[in-house]
């Protein structure tokens, strides 16, 4: 009988065991993410907004930030091998690499909206002067720009041959302004920006204009040329409000700044990729008095953001953007 009793205890003994690593094994399966969440954040700045990167890296130094151009971290994202728990970048560039996945889920799943800045032209005021009466609103626009592009000055009323011929400067078409320029700018041709990929892709006169204007987008942003050698290097940039203000400086009087005339946003963005606790703590860095911070300093607005960009669909950026194909343009 003492036997069967030590028999039976023992037994329940490795009962008991049995279901406690039971349940520890469901509770590690069931959170995978708890016992890395207090590990540091891997986040992605795109180029154009590099210093708020090196911001949030200053206030908390457990932050792995790292900084690239936005179709290189949209193509690791559809990949599969970006490794990075978040995204600064502008919108629709997280839309632009969901598209960008050929098979399975979408990467990025949600984002918060974080600052705006208008996309400009910004002119030299001499030029945009002789401009202006050939333009057929008398208005400088992204369209008008379009028309004479590569035009010599002086076939205008008042050009001058030493300016040499009209041209316009914009950043690589695939960093991320150089996407939302290059939707505002083709919204400007149909004046429009609620276009569809037919209206971008089908035959017709707007297909030289594109391609007339693709060549003004150049490999660095031209800003910083535009104003180092102000007024010989460009006619007219293209950049946000942000941007401009920031490095026109002591140019201001010398340059005109112009809304287009179909109005568009850069909207900042902050975009978890993935879900569990490491999103949830990208979502509170969204809120961040730092990030916050960091934008205004170049000069973006945080505060009464626009409901919509005013740009055209991802769709569209996507077949415009050239992402899809096997080189970049």
């Amino acid at each position: 009988m003492k036997r069967l009793l030590a028999l039976v205890a023992g037994a329940a003994l490795v009962a008991g065991a049995v279901l406690i690593r039971s349940r520890l094994d469901n509770r590690e399966r069931a959170e995978p993410a708890a016992a890395d969440s207090g590990a540091p954040l891997t986040m992605a700045c795109v180029t154009d907004l590099a210093a708020v990167c090196d911001a949030l890296a200053a206030t908390d130094p457990t932050l792995i930030t790292r900084v690239e151009d936005a179709a290189t971290t949209a193509r690791e994202l559809a990949g599969g091998d970006a490794g990075i728990d978040g995204w600064v970048t502008l919108d629709p560039w997280p839309d632009l690499a969901n598209g960008l996945v050929t098979a399975g889920d979408p990467v990025i799943r949600s984002e918060t909206r974080v600052a705006a800045s208008p996309l400009v032209i910004t002119m030299v005021k001499e030029r945009e002067l002789v401009l202006a009466p050939n333009c057929p609103t008398g208005t400088v626009t992204w369209r008008c720009l379009g028309d004479n592009v590569g035009r010599p000055w002086t076939d205008l009323t008042g050009g001058v041959t030493a300016w040499g011929n009209i041209t316009v400067g914009l950043p690589p078409v695939q960093s991320a302004t150089g996407v939302l320029l290059l939707g505002n700018i083709v919204s400007a041709y149909f004046g429009r920006a609620d276009i569809t990929v037919d209206d971008v892709t089908a035959p017709g006169p707007f297909g030289a204009w594109r391609d007339r204007m693709i060549r003004s987008f150049r490999e660095t942003d031209p800003l910083p040329e535009f104003v180092a050698r102000f007024p010989t290097a460009y006619a007219a940039v293209g950049s946000t409000q942000a941007d401009t203000q920031r490095a026109i400086g002591a140019r201001a009087a010398q340059v005109v700044v112009i809304q287009p005339a179909v109005p568009a946003s850069a909207i900042a963005v902050v975009a978890p990729v993935g879900n569990g606790p490491r999103a949830e703590r990208v979502d509170r860095l969204a809120s961040s008095p730092a990030l916050a911070a960091a934008l205004r300093a170049l000069g973006w607005s945080t505060d009464n953001l626009p409901a919509a960009s005013g740009l055209p669909s991802p769709a569209v950026l996507l077949s415009l953007s050239g992402l899809t194909d096997h080189e970049a343009r």
